[in-house]
């Protein structure tokens, strides 16, 4: 699993994304590592408060996911990203 994770780290989120749309958790782990800490502290900037943040965050997170498996590969869209 350790080696699995360290060529999973040399890829892009995008390719990250594409993978966890595929069924590689892991990669939606290292996703959320990449991004996590830097997206929750924006967030909670503007917002204020712990839990409206972790609710935005979550809502903001899976858009950004969804967003990036779309623009890797357009053709696994098959609604709309709102």
């Amino acid at each position: 699993m350790k080696d699995s994770m360290k060529a999973l780290s040399a890829l892009t989120d995008e390719e990250l994304a594409v993978r966890y749309m595929n069924g590689d958790n892991d990669a939606f782990d290292l996703i959320l590592k990449h991004n996590q800490s830097k997206l929750f502290t924006y967030i909670f900037y503007i917002v204020r408060d712990e839990e409206k943040a972790n609710d935005f965050f979550q809502d903001t997170f899976i858009k950004q996911v969804l967003g990036m498996v779309y623009a890797y590969r357009p053709q696994c869209h098959h609604g709309s990203v709102s």
